[in-house]
């Protein structure tokens, strides 16, 4: 009876050790899978930093767009008026050619 208790006694530790080594294997996974997940939440968060950098960059480069089209816009009316006077001077050249013709004539 004591070498059964015995026998019984063993199984039990031997089953015992079976099963702190199969959950340490799983701890073990977790570990790892957690170190994965960490490395991945880490990687997120710098490439949210870097979409909120380039959402910054948009945003400046919007209001120099903006800019750049508000200066396009005066310089192209400052360009007709130009060529307005130029053509006008060339009318008033053209109308002292003719003058100056008729009167030589």
């Amino acid at each position: 009876m004591a070498e059964a208790l015995e026998e019984h006694a063993s199984q039990k530790v031997i089953n015992r050790d079976i099963a702190i080594e199969e959950l340490q294997k799983e701890m073990d996974t977790f570990e790892g899978r957690n170190l994965e997940l960490a490395k991945e939440v880490e990687d997120l968060r710098v490439g949210r930093k870097v979409i909120e950098n380039l959402d910054a960059k948009v945003k400046s480069l919007d209001g120099e767009v903006a800019s750049a089209k508000a200066s396009e816009k005066q310089v192209v009316a400052q360009l007709e008026k130009a060529n307005s006077v130029a053509n006008n001077l060339r009318k008033e050249v053209e109308a002292e050619k003719s003058s100056n013709t008729a009167l030589l004539a």
